[in-house]
């Protein structure tokens, strides 16, 4: 009996030693800054496409993070208007807005697994429905909220 006292009370203080030598410390993919972008391809940040009234047609776009995250971050995407004219006035164009009959997002959110640094697909269909013939039209498209981490942000520089 004596000796199962003695060895509960050895069992007793590694267990209180493990529990109180455990701390919160928080891993650097916890508390570092990391910032969204775009994904963006050889030619920059715009895709050029020429709607086929016969079919539909599907772009894909894909965001990055620049550090790890230890929690899953979720971005919003949303088409902005208001983001034309000074598209326009900075490369010197006169691109109408698209026709919002013209385009759906599918998906219209960028998640990020836990530890990856690409997202999901955002995708946006589109349709010549309200378009008119020899006119270029623009979509820009925008992150607008960001949700997961709090030491997260994003980076509109690129949208």
């Amino acid at each position: 009996m004596n000796k199962n006292t003695i060895f509960n009370f050895i069992l007793s203080v590694v267990l209180i030693g493990t529990i109180i030598g455990c701390t919160e410390e928080k891993s650097i993919y916890e508390t570092v800054r990391k910032v969204v972008s775009m994904v963006t391809t050889a030619e920059g940040n715009e895709i050029e496409v020429i709607v086929d009234p016969a079919k539909q047609n599907k772009v894909t776009l894909q965001a990055q993070i620049d550090q790890l995250s230890a929690f899953g971050i979720v971005v919003g995407v949303e088409a902005n208007s208001n983001l034309i004219e000074e598209y326009n006035k900075k490369h010197q164009t006169d691109y109408l807005e698209l026709p919002p009959s013209s385009y759906s997002f599918e998906v219209s959110e960028f998640i990020f697994p836990k530890y990856t640094n690409l997202s999901s697909h955002v995708s946006v269909s589109l349709t010549s429905g309200d378009m008119q013939d020899e006119v270029t039209y623009l979509l820009p498209v925008q992150m607008a909220v960001i949700d997961g981490d709090e030491n997260a942000s994003i980076d509109t520089s690129q949208d």
